[in-house]
């Protein structure tokens, strides 16, 4: 596939969230979705642009916007590191760059 493009349709994934909960893509049919891709869970700007979407998240709900994020790190990582900031939202760990692949990000 190639780069994510404006107004490109959302490739369906299914995947765990960091908190054991199962992520549908399908579920938020008609709703707006910010999907964030994160590098690494160690990356300090990673963390840093995680803890904006957490602090921001009422106003992305207000505006009818659900977010997920997705980090390319074991959940393992994604928990020692962005999972302690405690977010409304999933954070689904994709460290063997599965649902990245289907987004055409390496």
């Amino acid at each position: 596939m190639s780069k994510v493009k404006k107004g490109q349709k959302a490739v369906q994934f299914i995947s765990a969230d960091i908190k054991g909960g199962t992520v549908d893509l399908g579920d938020y049919k008609g709703k707006k979705v910010l999907l964030s891709f994160f590098r690494k869970a160690a990356c300090p700007f990673c963390n840093m642009a995680i803890q904006q979407l957490i602090r921001r998240h009422d106003e992305f709900k207000a505006h009818g916007i659900e977010v997920i994020a997705l980090f390319a790190s074991s959940s393992n990582e994604v928990l020692q590191y962005a999972g302690k900031q405690n977010s409304e939202f999933p954070i689904i760990p994709d460290e063997h760059y599965k649902i990245y692949g289907r987004y055409g990000l390496q």
